[in-house]
Order: structure tokens, then C-alpha cells, then sequence
């Protein structure tokens, strides 16, 4: 599979916010920050695109991984 891209102009420009306290995002949000479906993010999640962590039932996405996407530009598979 090819790279996709992001295009930062389309981001809402508190997407990633510095004053969020959260320090990561659910899937479903992560999914809204981007402008992607969750569908998409799971994807990404399960093929190891992007780094996500596991708390009890809940996947999480880390607010630096999304701020990795922006500043990238793009989602690649990550090397093991």
C-alpha cells in the first residue's frame, strides 16, 4: 500500500491544540481531528501506521502521533 496524505489545510486549526490536556485521543476523535472516517483510523491502527495504546477496552491514540501525521504529512507503515 501507498502513502496517503494529509492535507494540513483542511485541519481545523485546534485539531492539535497545545492546551488540550488530554495526552491521547480515542479513535473516534482522533478520526474527527484528522477529517478521516474512525474506519480509516482503525485501519491504520491495525496495519501499525500509526502508534495507538491499549487502556482496559479502550484504544487510544497519543496526541504526538497526530501531530507526527500533520507534520508528515502522510501515514506510512512503520518499521518494527
Amino acid at each position: 500500500m501507498g502513502a496517503q496524505s494529509v492535507n494540513e489545510e483542511d485541519m481545523d486549526a485546534q485539531s492539535v491544540n497545545e492546551e488540550d490536556d488530554l495526552q491521547a485521543f480515542s479513535i473516534d476523535e482522533t478520526a474527527r481531528r484528522l477529517d478521516m472516517s474512525a474506519y480509516t483510523i482503525r485501519e491504520w491502527v491495525g496495519d501499525r501506521k500509526i502508534a495507538s495504546i491499549k487502556i482496559g477496552k479502550r484504544r487510544l491514540v497519543p496526541k504526538d502521533e497526530i501531530r507526527r501525521i500533520f507534520a508528515e504529512g502522510r501515514v506510512e507503515r512503520k518499521s518494527a
